[in-house]
């Protein structure tokens, strides 16, 4: 009961509100919003998108299970209605049929794959944009149906880079290639970090885990190709290769491995251990 109390008091709270969403919802009419954008929360991130919808005279509806902050939205005169965007019914109700895009901005992935899984059943040409704290569950969210997923700390990390690029004196056309890179693909050489003993991701079946592999001249893995390889089945991801003073970024299928090199995996504790035994060994 306590390791779940949260969800449970979180329950019975809306619960007690259904009376109070139904009677909000009731009061809202959509029947003037076409080509509308539905943002679900309404917290720090999704106030932000909502400011910049204003600026661009594009129509919103916001929704969030926060009472409180409904009440001062709607006192500040923002298009925000008091509900729960987990579920579909009270999403059309807002309009989600002529919606134009719809928005996930709270950190909650596996409330953002059930939604996004019931919401493609009914519009699948809908985008879906949904805010992650990191990238540890960016491939799930992206297979269940996701448009883009984009997690929060790595697009700071972006921000980041640009200005280091910029105070590095690199062009201006430069940083937004480099960025631009980045995001198309989907923020590859972001992902994953090597942890130690210390800081949040420090446990060790943390998913994004980096972790190097050298290949000494016996090894298994030396002078094969990655597609002869197939490392996929093993549930781990090939970040780079370290070859002297070089390191291979966005290694494809064509890419062989030598002696020396060091491999860097990402995944979990118990599959990179399986598959630096099958580099190494072959087993």
């Amino acid at each position: 009961l306590i390791k779940h109390s949260e969800k449970i008091a979180t329950k019975l709270t809306l619960k007690q509100l259904d009376a109070k969403e139904t009677e909000q919802l009731s009061r809202f009419s959509t029947k003037d919003l076409q080509d509308h954008v539905i943002l679900c929360g309404y917290g720090r991130v999704g106030q932000i998108i909502a400011r910049f919808l204003i600026q661009e005279q594009i129509p919103y509806i916001a929704i969030d299970d926060d009472p409180l902050r409904v009440k001062r939205a709607q006192s500040a005169g923002e298009n925000a209605v008091f509900g729960s965007a987990r579920q579909v019914k009270v999403l059309q109700h807002l309009g989600l049929m002529k919606a134009k895009m719809l928005v996930i901005s709270f950190d909650d992935h596996t409330t953002a794959r059930h939604m996004i899984e019931h919401i493609k059943l009914i519009r699948k040409d809908l985008p879906i944009l949904v805010r992650t704290r990191d990238d540890a569950f960016l491939i799930e969210l992206q297979n269940a149906g996701a448009t883009e997923v984009i997690p929060e700390t790595l697009e700071a990390s972006l921000m980041l880079v640009s200005h280091v690029m910029i105070a590095l004196g690199f062009s201006a056309n430069k940083v937004i290639q480099t960025i631009d890179q980045a995001r198309q693909e989907r923020y590859k050489i972001l992902h994953g970090f090597i942890t130690g003993q210390k800081g949040p991701y420090s446990i060790a079946s943390y998913q994004g885990r980096l972790h190097p592999i050298f290949l000494p001249e016996s090894a298994f893995a030396v002078n094969k190709s990655l597609s002869e390889l197939n490392l996929n089945p093993m549930q781990v991801s090939l970040h780079t290769i370290r070859r002297g003073n070089d390191i291979v970024l966005n290694p494809d299928e064509n890419t062989q491995l030598l002696s020396q090199d060091i491999v860097v995996l990402s995944g979990e504790d118990a599959d990179i251990e399986a598959a630096e035994a099958y580099l190494l060994s072959g087993k």
